[in-house]
């Protein structure tokens, strides 16, 4: 049965973490602020075009937010796997003292 390498230590794994993390939430933000954009043009454009416009946009804006839920769960996958390495280590660690 063939096993994996890892070549990462937790601190390095949680850092990481946070490094998608802030991605993650700079994309949510950057977003946001077009969604805002796009709204105050709704005042100065009417009809069918900006309707479809917004249909679009409320659609992607969806599919945002699932994405960034599965980043915001990879994340804490990643941070839970950092905390298991080091329970792993700590426990073989007692198990090696004689």
């Amino acid at each position: 049965m063939a096993t994996g390498t890892i070549r990462i230590t937790p601190e390095q794994l949680r850092s990481e973490a946070k490094r998608l993390q802030g991605f993650n939430d700079q994309h949510q933000q950057t977003f946001d602020q077009m969604g805002k954009l796009i709204e105050g043009l709704r005042s100065q454009w009417e009809g069918q075009a900006v309707e479809a416009f917004q249909q679009s946009f409320n659609s992607a804006k969806a599919e945002l937010n699932k994405f960034k839920v599965s980043i915001d769960v990879f994340v804490a996958n990643m941070n839970k796997s950092a905390q298991a390495l080091e329970d792993t280590d700590r426990n073989l660690g007692a198990q090696m003292k004689v």
